[in-house]
């Protein structure tokens, strides 16, 4: 299937001589597949540029993997249908080396493939707080507003009504007026109760970056996903049809990029190395072209490390991923989440953690997500404590809850029907400069990261989980201890940032407001490596429309 959709080395390297190429992205995942896709298609008019998308694996999946069975896939449970793509990126992602004596372990990682790790990663979708956005450089931070949020959202939905600030179930879709009601009724109790908003935010839907067949009467947006965005499906649609605007070069790696010779009056790129598929070292002459860097936080760092951009002590440098913890309930009976007649919702909000003591960290602004029988890939196995409460009302073990349910479901003939509820708190972070990439002689990345302690706001934690249960279960048992909650492993959802980070100064960054890696005439970057700040939020959005905003500023030049 590859060498149906994929360039040839050689053929490439004959073009790249010629000078075909206007620009050449490196990696086609949510950077790479929306800086290309943006470059070829919101050009009007010809001529259009020329894009090489050079990817280093081959075909995986042809769309995101919560689109395909899972083990436990249940259609009509609380357990399925899927978004269980744990078990699918931990067999995708690929490998890199820890420093044993200083490093913590990380369960992150790249995906090595077209649509990169877009087709495990990437459905939800929030706009990054306010106070986190600071960090960007101004001209960055303006640009990231509603309208040009909402232009990413839009193609990751492929839908040109969505809002990112009314996703589904506010918005022109089929759902009943009662179910609305009930959602209301919900986000009004939640937003009376919850102490310590930021900037007066309140509880609101999740967007999802999906592209659903959602305005279906019962569709279920988040309990059934159909469609969930990656960038292969457009990758592949310009492959078939023979694009003569993008071509694909697949099962390629790029091992480094090669300087204009010394007396060039400043840094070009001339070539790329790069290992074809049988492992043998080419060269690819980049002629005029404009080369970006769009192969993840990880393997962009280890590519500029090796081609000698070390020389800028930030090259590698503050890897970082944020810190999330959780809690989940399972009710059976007749309690308030009840009414929302078997509707799946996902909710969010920033609120300010204070830590305990106050002397370890002060305040720190969270984001909290609320799932209400929507399945999440977090929490499944064993990474949040789960809480049982059964008809009673009363906390019983998973043993008695189980019993419980075989008894009514004997007594009845019917299964009772279950909640499940599950709080998330997302903790944001500035960049940790000790932990970094190294730039070792090994095939493979090495990095030295360690964990961020966020450890003095579970006390936070557990009051506010206690809050939301005392409203969304009814009647709360007075008396009750708080829920416990537990931290996921450390780079469970790949969020990694930071290697090359932005920044308005050379002293301070490796690329500036527009993403070019200082001094450097034609070399640009376009990854999570070039954020500032570890967000509390996903950063997948931020991504794509910071990729739409170098697609415009390398045409208005090109």
């Amino acid at each position: 299937m590859d060498r149906l959709i994929s360039a040839t080395l050689d053929n490439v390297i004959r073009l790249c001589a010629a000078d075909h190429y206007d620009y050449i992205v490196i990696g086609s995942g949510i950077g790479g597949g929306v800086l290309a896709r943006s470059l070829v298609e919101d050009e009007k008019g010809d001529p259009k540029p020329r894009v090489l998308l050079i990817e280093r694996g081959g075909l995986l999946l042809n769309t995101h993997c919560t689109n395909i069975a899972s083990p436990r896939w249940h259609q009509e449970s609380l357990e399925g249908p899927s978004m269980d793509n744990a078990m699918v990126y931990d067999e995708l992602k690929g490998s890199f080396a820890t420093v044993t004596s200083r490093s913590s372990e990380y369960v992150g990682g790249p995906v090595y493939g077209i649509g990169g790790r877009s087709t495990v990663w990437g459905l939800y979708t929030p706009m990054l707080a306010k106070s986190q956005l600071a960090s960007f450089p101004a001209e960055t931070r303006d640009y990231l507003n509603e309208e040009h949020y909402n232009k990413a959202y839009k193609l990751m939905t492929n839908d040109r009504g969505a809002s990112i600030t009314k996703p589904y179930p506010w918005l022109e879709y089929n759902v009943s007026d009662n179910t609305i009601a009930a959602f209301n009724r919900i986000r009004q109790k939640l937003n009376q109760s919850f102490p310590g908003g930021v900037d007066k935010e309140k509880f609101e839907p999740c967007p999802m970056a999906a592209e659903f067949t959602a305005r279906e009467p019962g569709s279920r947006l988040y309990q059934t996903v159909m469609g969930g965005y990656s960038t292969t499906a457009w990758i592949l649609e310009q492959a078939f049809n023979k694009s003569e605007y993008l071509n694909l070069l697949s099962r390629t790696r790029v091992v480094a990029i090669n300087r204009a010779q010394p007396e060039c009056q400043s840094n070009r790129v001339e070539s790329l190395t790069v290992l074809d598929d049988r492992g043998k070292e080419r060269i690819i002459p980049t002629r005029n072209a404009t080369v970006i860097l769009c192969a993840g936080t990880i393997d962009t760092a280890t590519i500029a490390l090796r081609s000698g951009l070390g020389e800028n002590k930030f090259v590698g440098c503050g890897l970082t991923d944020h810190d999330i913890w959780g809690t989940r309930f399972i009710f059976r009976g007749g309690f308030t989440v009840n009414r929302i007649n078997g509707q799946a919702l996902r909710l969010q909000r920033m609120v300010k953690m204070k830590a305990v003591p106050e002397t370890c960290g002060g305040e720190i602004d969270c984001l909290v997500n609320i799932t209400i029988n929507a399945p999440s890939f977090l929490g499944r196995d064993g990474d949040f404590p789960t809480q049982h409460i059964n008809m009673k009302n009363e906390k019983v073990s998973e043993v008695q809850f189980m019993k419980e349910e075989a008894e009514a479901l004997e007594r009845t003939g019917t299964p009772t029907d279950k909640v499940m509820i599950q709080v998330v708190y997302c903790f944001p972070s500035a960049l940790i400069d000790d932990n970094r990439v190294l730039n070792l002689p090994k095939p493979e990345a090495t990095i030295q990261i360690s964990k961020i302690d966020t450890s003095m706001y579970i006390h936070d934690m557990e009051c506010l989980a206690s809050r939301i249960m005392k409203q969304l279960r009814d009647p709360w048992a007075p008396g009750e201890q708080p829920p416990r909650v537990s931290r996921a492993p450390f780079g469970v959802v790949a969020h990694e940032v930071g290697t090359m980070r932005m920044g308005e100064c050379r002293e301070k960054s490796v690329v500036d407001n527009d993403l070019r890696v200082h001094g450097w005439e034609n070399l640009f970057v376009c990854d999570l490596s070039v954020f500032p700040i570890s967000p509390s939020s996903n950063p997948s959005i931020t991504l794509a429309a910071l990729a739409q905003r170098l697609a415009q500023h390398l045409k208005q030049k090109w």
